[in-house]
């Protein structure tokens, strides 16, 4: 079944989630680059089209005809976007879908790194002393 990952991601506790297609470079670089400067967990889903395969099979047509169904069916997110009504009628919805710049991020609670949340006693398996 299909599920949308900026939604797992928004669920999982990521505080920056933003999508955009291989059709607008500009845009995804944007989206990119905000990710990377945002401080937290951010997930930017970039979606792109395969045209070797799901673009032949399904007759959606040449890599270029796939890329200007994304164009066209790109909507950037406002919080007043009716975001089911955009689904139900098929629309990518691109831009920053989520962000929260006040939540504590957990490399700010001390631990630095993934590493610090475990007891210091802790080491790779293969890898103890």
């Amino acid at each position: 079944r299909p599920f949308d990952i900026c939604d797992l991601a928004c669920s999982a506790g990521a505080t920056y989630v933003a999508r955009s297609t291989a059709a607008n470079s500009r845009h995804m670089q944007k989206m990119l680059r905000q990710g990377l400067d945002h401080r937290g967990f951010s997930m930017i889903e970039i979606v792109s089209n395969c045209h070797t395969t799901l673009g032949r099979l399904n007759r959606l047509g040449t890599h270029l005809d796939m890329l200007a169904d994304f164009r066209e069916r790109a909507v950037e997110f406002t919080p007043e976007l009716d975001v089911g009504k955009a689904k139900a009628e098929g629309r990518l919805i691109v831009g920053v879908l989520h962000r929260e710049d006040e939540r504590q991020q957990f490399t700010g609670q001390g631990g630095g790194s993934p590493q610090g949340c475990l007891p210091k006693t802790h080491h790779p398996p293969g890898r103890e002393k």
